[in-house]
């Protein structure tokens, strides 16, 4: 159990002025917490865990009037160089949606794996994050590679190049805060073998069964 306090703060629910994320234009904004969630995820941020990475700050939220950045940090769980998990806190802050305000959160769960084959490699990452993301997503393409012999002469096709990227995004809630789960696939394929033709996308790596776990101090 946390110790009761009260804190005057900024005037805002916090113990200094929150910065503004000017949202590009592309930006999506969506299952944004509302102040009180965002005060939350602030003032009573435990610890995270996800995958073997653990973040346990050793704070009472009563030390962050004083220390503001008291239960900030991460952790970061290796199971390969190409296989690791994040936990990680940080700073919340507002968000300009076309004149409307939200807030952000600063609590984030990331997993990334890469899986190279002979032609090429599989991108998995999953992002709990919050409020906002980019969708920068393409479909499927596949485009001819070219040599052109030296001295001139007609060009002619030595392999193809493939790629492509997948970006979902779905809501999530966890120990009461809101999160966007934004799971990113990316596949890039060559062939280049004496009968090249374009690479198949295969299969890509899976998501982690387990979701994070978030604890919350409690008064």
């Amino acid at each position: 159990m946390a110790t009761e306090f009260t804190a005057l703060g900024a005037g805002n629910g916090f113990p200094f002025c929150l910065n503004t994320l000017n949202l590009p234009s592309s930006g999506i904004i969506q299952n944004a917490p509302d102040l009180e969630q965002t005060m939350s995820a602030y003032w009573n941020f435990d610890s995270g865990s996800w995958g073997g990475a653990s973040f346990d700050p050793t704070n009472e939220p009563i030390d962050l009037i004083c220390n503001n950045n008291d239960n900030f940090g991460d952790d970061i769980n290796y199971i390969s160089n190409d296989e690791f998990y994040v936990v990680s806190n940080s700073l919340p802050y507002k968000v300009d949606d076309n004149d409307s305000v939200e807030y952000l959160h600063g609590i984030n769960f990331y997993y990334f794996k890469d899986v190279s084959t002979g032609s090429g490699f599989h991108r998995l990452t999953v992002n709990y994050q919050s409020t906002s993301y980019i969708d920068d997503s393409y479909p499927y393409d596949c485009s001819p590679t070219y040599y052109y012999p030296y001295g001139g002469g007609p060009k002619y096709i030595i392999g193809y190049a493939a790629s492509e990227k997948i970006i979902t995004a779905s809501n999530v809630t966890i120990s009461g805060i809101p999160f966007l789960k934004i799971v990113t696939k990316e596949f890039f394929g060559t062939d280049y073998s004496a009968n090249p033709s374009c690479p198949t996308v295969g299969t890509y790596p899976s998501e982690p069964t387990k979701t994070p776990t978030l604890n919350l101090h409690t008064y």
